[in-house]
């Protein structure tokens, strides 16, 4: 999102609209970000779609007057404006809404790019002045937990996009890497087998072929979340295995049965225990079918719950069996 704007930040005007506060039901939680340019152009979203068209009204105010304007929609009321707009969730959403331009330092978007593009998690902190708005960006590293936001602020945590490892380029890689990079994953393929007739099928990803001894040496390599091993190779899968070792990321999957792993294990004398995190194996929420479309959705949907710190239990079915 930050890159599109990037290219194009001085040929249009532009907004950037922020869910500042929820309460009840909604789309969106605080912290959701859409920018929004003169051509009637949106990247993000804040809404399911229902709020677009009426921000969009409102963004035209920012770049009349040069200033910020919070916007409130309150589905509660039966009298709000929210309800001509059709919106069905129930709650209440506020939004920031905030000129981009040069005179307040492009409320500091530069700098978080190259923050988030150097891999390094920051504290967006957004000016609710809205005469003068001036957003400023600070590593987490910097950051005292202890220190209170001030009144005048909308502070919130922006993270750089996962870096998802896949070891091995197969078939069956081709969907995972295509449908990470859909929902705006970095990705890494490595594989020294890989032939120059496949780097198509990967175009948008980094596909190397760097020997397995040399991957934890690599300047991305402290930066990966998620790891899949897929190589369908015993003696590959196992040397990765023994690599991952040294992973510092928080999933590790490999694919292929139980009993192949046990094989990897007794014959290849891989040391489970010594992996950081649990290895999951088979890799994949269990969700059926077996073709490598829906295998990458199981591995993609199991990394998501992992990174995000949530289960893959809906909240119908955990009420039922709290019951």
């Amino acid at each position: 999102m930050l890159q599109r704007w990037q290219t194009q930040k001085d040929e249009f005007q532009w907004v950037l609209a922020t869910v500042i506060e929820t309460q009840g039901s909604s789309y969106r939680k605080p912290g959701a970000m859409m920018l929004i340019n003169s051509m009637g152009q949106h990247f993000g979203l804040i809404s399911g779609g229902c709020l677009e068209s009426d921000v969009m009204r409102n963004a035209r105010r920012c770049w009349d007057t040069g200033q910020s304007i919070i916007v409130q929609y309150d589905m509660r009321q039966e009298g709000d404006f929210a309800w001509q707009l059709g919106i069905g969730c129930g709650g209440m959403v506020k939004l920031l809404l905030q000129p981009i331009t040069a005179d307040n330092n492009y409320l500091d978007l530069t700098r978080l790019l190259d923050c988030l593009c150097d891999n390094v998690a920051v504290l967006y902190q957004q000016s609710l002045v809205l005469e003068q708005p001036q957003n400023s960006v600070q590593p987490l590293s910097q950051y005292d937990d202890n220190n209170k936001s001030a009144s005048n602020q909308f502070q919130h945590h922006i993270l750089p996009a996962p870096l998802l490892l896949i070891l091995g380029a197969g078939l069956d890689a081709v969907p995972l890497a295509r449908m990470a990079l859909e929902l705006g994953w970095r990705v890494v393929i490595n594989d020294t087998r890989v032939s120059a007739s496949r780097t198509k099928q990967f175009a948008k990803a980094q596909l190397l072929k760097v020997p397995m001894a040399q991957l934890p040496e690599q300047s991305w390599w402290s930066h990966v979340n998620a790891a899949v091993v897929m190589h369908h190779h015993l003696q590959l899968d196992a040397d990765a295995l023994q690599q991952l070792t040294r992973f510092q990321g928080q999933f590790i999957g490999l694919l292929g049965p139980s009993h192949r792993t046990e094989r990897l294990v007794n014959e290849f004398n891989v040391d489970l225990a010594e992996l950081p995190v649990a290895l999951s194996n088979p890799v994949g929420l269990d969700i059926g079918g077996d073709l490598p479309e829906t295998i990458a959705l199981s591995i993609l949907a199991q990394v998501q719950g992992v990174l995000s710190g949530k289960t893959a239990i809906t909240p119908s079915l955990r009420l039922a069996h709290a019951m």
